[in-house]
């Protein structure tokens, strides 16, 4: 293959063919309505073989030679030119011109262009040696080249004088259709001057059949709009009179001009038409919304008409003028809405109710949550959310170089107290220390039971002996604490270990370690003590 291949490139001159090929197939079926048709249909065609070729040639598929696609481009490269002077020949009303002879005649040049280049490698004639590998913008070549772009661009110009001159002695409409097809036909011009001057923005690729892409869009436009100007007042009273909208036009005055069937319909009008009546009589009971609407030109709402059954209404005003630019009054159109109203309004209820689920499944979500974390008995978070806490708070202390302690308290004797007084007591120790601690330590602590009769505390930011001091007021407190059952009076006391951040370990269970072993001790030394795992601080202070 000459170059690589390019989707891109392939995509773009694909869409071109499809554009020649819907062009071609509209040509063709109104080739005995328009004089032009016919021409416009075999220069669509040309096209559509041009692109597809070129388009093919941009694949990543089988290439029998190194140009085999790019040269088959020229089996509608050079029927183009001819294809377009007779378009040319129709449209100015010369195809008189066009016997068979000059067709023949015509042919000729295509033919031998075409003769010349399959025989290129045996003659020469074509290319004559100069051919590019590797590219696929044909730019020079040999006699047979330039003897076709001559041609090619000679007739060309012949029919582009011939539409100019048309356009000099057309009447307005026509010449209005003329300067189209006169805008048409400069593209490939253009085209084939941005790629000799190298502006055109993509490389490598002949912007030529595009342009001729382009050109012919262009033509059929021109053809078939203004062609068929006969038709339209027919078309306008048949699509008014039918379409689902309501249609009225006012004047400058609000006097009913005109109104459709639908518009009847929708505001209840009855037969027959009230034409020239002000427009706040025969819509008197809308006079509120009139009142909204008559004094401006331009302009679009949604309204609703209540009743039995309120009904909704897409209004869309817009300003008519005559040929100066002066108002002569409104157009004026409503789309019933009131189904896809129904809908928004079942929806937008639909969707608050979904907020309100929503809503209630978060808070059940958040409370599931939260009882994940807390235990039951006593209110406090729970192991899980102490290594959570603890992970967090040791990666600030760590990064912030701050000093961190934890605290670990067991209850001294506490099976002895369930055995004697019953579990409803030991609950009611368990809880009273929870109540002690929680209302003596700070908002930054975490305050967790640990399991059974454990208890941990971390306390971000505190320095050990100040840990140690506030461990005592809880041992204090705890001592002297009395739990009130069944007229008996419970005492009971605890024993808790200190460890501190880093002196003690850096890590959660190195701090949780340290500070087991440092309450072991302290049930050792005869409980109701408080111990620092490094031994700056131990026992109980008087």
């Amino acid at each position: 293959m000459s170059t690589q291949p390019n989707q891109f490139y392939s995509t773009l001159l694909l869409v071109a063919a499809l554009i020649s090929a819907i062009i071609t197939t509209i040509a063709w079926k109104r080739r005995e309505q328009a004089a032009s048709a016919r021409s416009m249909a075999i220069f669509g065609a040309a096209m559509v073989w041009w692109c597809l070729m070129y388009a093919i040639h941009w694949l990543d598929i089988y290439h029998p030679s190194e140009f085999f696609w790019l040269d088959l481009t020229y089996v509608g490269a050079v029927v183009v030119p001819a294809a377009f002077l007779a378009f040319a020949l129709d449209y100015a009303d010369h195809s008189q011109i066009l016997t068979r002879p000059v067709v023949a005649l015509l042919s000729i040049e295509p033919l031998l262009t075409l003769f010349f280049l399959f025989t290129d490698a045996r003659f020469g004639i074509f290319f004559a040696g100069k051919r590019q590998p590797e590219t696929s913008v044909i730019q020079n070549g040999g006699f047979g080249f330039w003897f076709n772009i001559v041609y090619s661009y000679s007739i060309i110009l012949i029919g582009f004088v011939l539409i100019f001159r048309t356009c000099l002695n057309a009447s307005s409409i026509q010449r209005s259709q003329t300067r189209l097809i006169l805008l048409g036909a400069a593209f490939p011009w253009v085209a084939d001057i941005l790629l000799i001057l190298g502006l055109f923005p993509l490389p490598n690729l002949d912007p030529t059949p595009m342009a001729f892409v382009i050109t012919s869009v262009t033509f059929s436009y021109a053809i078939f709009s203004y062609g068929f100007l006969d038709i339209v007042p027919i078309a306008r009273s048949t699509l008014v009179e039918n379409m689902p909208d309501g249609v009225l036009v006012l004047d400058k005055l609000n006097r009913l001009a005109d109104i459709n069937p639908r518009a009847k319909q929708l505001f209840e009008i009855k037969e027959p038409a009230p034409i020239g009546q002000p427009a706040e009589k025969i819509f008197g009971h809308l006079s509120e919304l009139l009142s909204r609407y008559l004094q401006i030109p331009e302009g679009r709402d949604e309204i609703m008409i209540t009743g039995d059954s309120p009904k909704f209404f897409d209004v869309r005003i817009s300003a008519l003028a005559d040929k100066r630019g002066n108002f002569t009054g409104r157009l004026v159109s409503v789309s019933d809405i009131t189904l896809r109203k129904e809908i928004e309004i079942e929806l937008r209820n639909a969707n608050q109710q979904l907020q309100l689920q929503i809503s209630e499944i978060e808070a059940l979500q958040a409370q599931l949550k939260e009882q994940a974390i807390r235990d039951p008995l006593t209110g406090l978070y729970n192991r899980r959310y102490l290594q959570e806490f603890l992970e967090h708070e040791l990666s600030r202390a760590t990064r912030e170089s701050l000093p961190l302690s934890l605290v670990m308290m067991d209850i001294d004797r506490f099976k002895k107290c369930n055995d004697t007084y019953g579990h409803k007591a030991g609950d009611m120790v368990l809880q009273g220390l929870a109540e002690m601690l929680l209302e003596t330590t700070r908002k930054e602590d975490l305050v967790c039971r640990y399991g059974g009769e454990e208890f941990v505390v971390v306390l971000p930011g505190s320095k050990p002996e100040i840990t140690y001091q506030r461990t005592e007021i809880w041992r204090q407190n705890f001592q002297d604490q009395c739990i009130s059952i069944e007229n008996a009076e419970i005492h009971t006391t605890l024993s808790a270990g200190i460890a501190c951040f880093p002196v003690d370990g850096d890590s959660m269970d190195l701090l949780l370690m340290a500070a087991d072993n440092a309450l072991y001790r302290a049930k050792q030394a005869g409980r109701n003590q408080v111990f620092c795992s490094d031994g700056s601080y131990s026992g109980r202070l008087p």
